[in-house]
């Protein structure tokens, strides 16, 4: 018997290598999990060895009574002692391979320790009994078995900070029911055809239940059957969906909430997160001494690595009014429309790939800089209220803009605001290039930008159209002047020749005055100094151009 046990202890052995192989492979560790997983393996293995060798030698394990080829053992608690070593020998390698695969070689360490210690315990148990091996008390030890493992994986679960203690106890359950019940229907033979292949069909099919529940790359099944065996286990990290998360009753929210809530300062037996991108979004996730990006897809989290921001690749949209004096002191108020987005060389999307993005442009754009919105008031009572908060990167337009809003309007006067062409092209590109260089180092680029209607308040439109109205009028005067000044220059010889006519006919009529009566020549001189001059077009009508000019020279 003691030979078939050290035959069982090297298949066992060989079990262990080769499931340590098969995790070390998937996490790049190779030959060195196999070694690890069957150097423990075969620690506790020799151990229990020794102990039912030294139970043998003592009188406690009369192991000679057994046939090596029996498939059953005596109905007492003898035989359960040699079931449970044999239940240790064979969950040994699949303990210590899961707990290499959650946490190398101290979850190895830890798993199989576990699995060891409660079949010690059994052996104390039925030592202190002194049940005679002729007993045929072959439940009790069995209850005591079950009870003992119920009761020690609650510690278990607490070192593994678990919430869900039960899981862990579920475990065990499952674990001794397939293993108590494979022994009932075939014997120690069932220990081998009909327990280990449960087993193993269980870790089987979860590992393909990974691949089909995540969109997986080749290097990522094995993270896959772990995040899976961890929820199961009830010591998952947070896991996230990241998509268009965000609606109107949450707009105030800077990080979405995990779909699966966990811990990630669970150390034992416990990860790795799931974050989970779509097409539009990068997840930028920190541990409390670097950042690192999740592109889009699946990303699994290592412990300590919490959601620090969510990055949405589309163009961004801020609008805001932007106040801004001019160089002469006049206060405008401005619509600015600022789109952006994280800088990438690639402008336009693709078919069967994200939206572009660059990993450097991201993490300068989320932990580049620091920016804190700072609010504080005070209540009734005297009480100082400080709020604090991070601005996030997609509001450092609105940090950047104004400033640079300003710096444009104040190189020119309210009338430069107006004037002939269009200044408002000028002034939206020269907004442009200012915000682009002070936001080019923070990862951030815009993509097209402007402004709208330069505003002003009421007082200062109405001294502008006053201003307006005074500058016309004086454009007015000097037309009108320069107007009259043409027409003089015109009129002027006409008027000369009619009054040499006018004084020719005047002297005619006076050298005949010795001729005629004082009453002819009355009428005669009325009616020639009754007569009208021609007519001519002016800007104050049609008005004689002798009375006119009369009227201009103040007659």
């Amino acid at each position: 018997m003691i030979t078939l046990l050290l035959i069982e202890v090297v298949l066992a052995a060989l079990l262990a290598a080769f499931l340590g192989f098969l995790i070390g492979r998937q996490d790049g560790a190779g030959p060195r999990g196999a070694l690890t997983v069957l150097g423990i393996t075969l620690t506790f293995d020799l151990l229990l060895a020794m102990v039912a060798f030294a139970g043998y030698i003592f009188g406690y394990f009369p192991l000679n009574h057994l046939g090596s080829l029996s498939w059953w053992y005596p109905s007492n608690a003898f035989g359960f002692a040699c079931l449970a070593l044999e239940f240790a020998i064979w969950a040994l390698p699949l303990s210590a391979a899961l707990g290499y695969l959650l946490n190398r070689k101290i979850g190895a360490g830890i798993l199989a320790l576990f699995v060891s210690f409660c079949t010690l315990l059994l052996l104390i148990f039925i030592f202190l009994l002194n049940i005679s091996v002729l007993s045929t008390l072959f439940w009790l030890p069995a209850a005591a078995f079950f009870v003992i493992g119920l009761v020690g994986a609650l510690p278990l679960a607490k070192l593994a900070r678990s919430t869900k203690a039960w899981r862990w106890q579920l475990v065990w359950v499952v674990g001794y029911g397939i293993f108590l019940l494979s022994y009932v229907a075939a014997g120690r033979l069932g220990l081998l055809l009909l327990a280990l292949p449960a087993c193993g069909f269980f870790c089987v099919a979860l590992y393909i239940f990974a691949q089909k529940a995540l969109p997986l790359t080749a290097d990522q099944h094995g993270l896959g059957f772990r995040s899976m065996l961890t929820f199961a286990l009830g010591n998952n990290f947070d896991y996230y969906l990241i998509e268009d998360w965000q609606t109107q009753e949450n707009h105030d929210q800077t990080l979405p909430k995990p779909c699966v809530p966990g811990s990630v300062f669970r150390q034992f037996f416990s990860g790795p997160g799931i974050i989970y991108n779509d097409a539009t979004h990068v997840a930028v996730v920190w541990d409390g001494f670097k950042y690192r990006v999740a592109p889009p897809g699946v990303s699994f989290t290592n412990i300590f690595e919490q959601l620090y921001a969510v990055v949405d690749l589309r163009p961004q949209l801020r609008v805001c009014t932007i106040p801004a004096e001019t160089q002469d002191g006049i206060l405008t108020k401005t619509l600015v429309f600022m789109p952006h987005r994280t800088q990438t060389p690639e402008k336009e999307p693709r078919l069967g790939a994200s939206y572009p993005y660059t990993k450097d442009a991201v993490l300068r754009a989320v932990c580049g800089q620091s920016y804190v919105d700072h609010k504080w008031w005070q209540e009734e009572d005297g009480a100082v209220i400080e709020e604090m908060s991070r601005i996030p990167w997609y509001e450092l337009v609105l940090v950047y803009g104004p400033p640079a809003l300003k710096e444009v309007i104040v190189e020119r006067k309210c009338t430069e605001l107006f004037g002939e062409g269009d200044p408002r092209l000028q002034i939206a590109q020269a907004f442009r290039q200012k915000l682009t260089e002070r936001i080019q180092p923070l990862g951030i680029e815009l993509v097209g930008g402007g402004i709208s209607n330069i505003n002003l308040d009421e007082r200062a439109q109405e001294q502008l159209l006053e201003n307006w109205a005074a500058d016309w009028k004086r454009r007015i005067e000097i037309e009108v002047g320069l107007e009259e000044a043409e027409i003089t220059k015109h009129i002027e010889p006409i008027w000369a020749s009619v009054q040499i006519e006018v004084m020719e006919e005047l002297i005619g009529i006076l050298k005949l005055a010795g001729e005629i009566s004082e009453d002819v020549l009355a009428f005669q001189l009325v009616e020639a100094l009754g007569a009208e001059p021609p007519e001519t077009q002016n800007v104050q009508g049609i008005t004689p151009d002798f009375a006119w000019s009369l009227r201009r020279r103040g007659r």
